[in-house]
């Protein structure tokens, strides 16, 4: 083994943590506490447990559209719950939602999400240049889907940060469809990473079912990061539900396969098979995580349920609204 077994099972509690999180935002959906689009993150967290584990607490996490389960691990779980149930105990008072999640002025370090495809890549090239510039070392890591590295945007911020030397990791979760689009008529080549090599910046692609590969692959990634120069992982993941929650899979060619994948590749079991193999730990401590992160997530969501609603004056809050002092924000 190359991780202690504190690490390994501090990586198991995040991964069930994240999984269960996801099961009771479906369920959130369907009771109506939820009243935005909720992009599924289900059978894909392993390698967003893997990606934060590798970092510092001072290090720079960026979400995409499908990482809440990375936010988890930096953010507070029951504030993260009434922000996505828009409640007034919420990160942002309820007023971001789980598109626009982040702690830029918090222990979290959880970059500003933005909702545009692929917006987020070029403005943390900018962001990571200037962490490079204040000299202690932080890495900003940043995660994207298939779709939004079709935009042309990403290509421009991959020749800047390669140009300019950032510390910045992109992680690709390419999960093969997009939106509703399978990658086959994005781009005739498969590994979206390659698109990163004409500009001299180093790729890794791993297996998004294995959380230990994906974890070395980021170690390594982060590390040359933090030397001074941007880098690309590529994971490939299979997508089990549809974009969103509650949308149907009716457009999809592949559901034989996301079948076998469910019962095959779930990153969670093959993740218990590796610890029970590797005599981490034993079923019962297994089951007690189980246990005890279903109990955490059930009282945060049963607490956001029955929060109160931001008022007009919590929406209209000019931190909410404005970021420079001169005009009332607090960042």
């Amino acid at each position: 083994m190359d991780y202690s077994k504190e690490d390994l099972l501090t990586m198991y509690e995040h991964l069930v943590r994240g999984r269960i999180f996801t099961e009771r935002m479906h369920q959130a959906v369907n009771d109506g506490y939820i009243r935005t689009s909720y992009h599924t993150a289900l059978g894909e967290e392993a390698y967003q447990v893997a990606a934060v584990s590798a970092l510092r607490p001072d290090d720079w996490v960026v979400m995409s559209h499908r990482s809440q389960i990375a936010a988890l691990m930096r953010l507070d779980l029951y504030r993260y719950t009434a922000e996505v149930f828009g409640k007034k105990d919420g990160l942002h008072r309820g007023c971001g939602f789980d598109l626009h999640i982040s702690d830029m002025t918090g222990p979290g370090h959880v970059g500003v999400r933005m909702s545009t495809l692929g917006s987020n890549v070029p403005m943390y090239v900018g962001f990571s240049w200037a962490l490079k510039h204040k000299g202690k070392g932080q890495v900003a890591l940043l995660f994207v889907g298939d779709g939004a590295m079709s935009e042309g945007t990403c290509y421009e911020a991959m020749n800047i940060g390669s140009l300019y030397k950032v510390p910045m990791v992109l992680v690709i979760d390419n999960n093969g469809w997009a939106m509703t689009t399978p990658l086959s008529r994005q781009s005739v080549n498969p590994n979206i990473s390659d698109r990163a090599k004409p500009f001299q910046i180093p790729t890794f692609i791993v297996d998004g079912a294995d959380l230990v590969a994906i974890r070395k692959v980021m170690d390594e990634a982060v590390s040359i990061a933090r030397e001074g120069q941007m880098v690309v992982v590529e994971v490939k993941n299979k997508r089990w539900g549809a974009h969103y929650y509650g949308q149907t899979n009716a457009y999809r060619d592949d559901m034989d396969e996301v079948k076998d994948a469910m019962e095959h590749q779930d990153c969670v079991k093959l993740y218990e098979q590796y610890l029970l193999e590797h005599s981490v730990c034993d079923q019962a401590r297994l089951d007690a995580v189980k246990d005890a992160c279903t109990r955490e997530v059930d009282d945060a969501v049963a607490r956001a349920a029955a929060a109160p609603l931001p008022t007009v004056e919590d929406i209209y809050y000019k931190a909410n609204i404005y970021t420079t002092p001169e005009t009332g924000g607090d960042l």
